[in-house]
């Protein structure tokens, strides 16, 4: 399901001290179901979904909400992204951005 890399990624930076946030256009019940099933949820210090979001990618608000939840700005963030409607939405937030390719 997920690659040995993954976790060894997540483990590393959530080990360094990074704050890790989950943007995902995905509903609640489904992503959370899913974190659980593959032992990931504890790696998230929050986990944003479609149902929790005013507006969803392309648009940049997901991204500048989990920014503000996480007190981080642009220029301090980070954004993993494996689709280009959310590259597009990573890119308006202004943070850097690196094209994911999970699978």
């Amino acid at each position: 399901f997920f690659s040995p890399a993954i976790r060894q990624l997540l483990n590393e930076a959530k080990t360094e001290g990074f704050k890790l946030g989950l943007v995902t256009s995905s509903e609640k019940l489904i992503t959370h179901e899913l974190l659980r099933l593959v032992s990931l949820e504890s790696f998230f210090h929050f986990v944003l979904t479609r149902d929790d979001s005013e507006e969803v990618k392309p648009e940049p608000w997901p991204y500048l909400k989990a920014m503000e939840i996480l007190k981080s700005s642009h220029e301090t963030t980070l954004i993993f992204e494996d689709s280009n409607v959310g590259i597009t939405a990573a890119q308006r937030s202004h943070a850097h951005v690196i094209k994911a390719e999970w699978y």
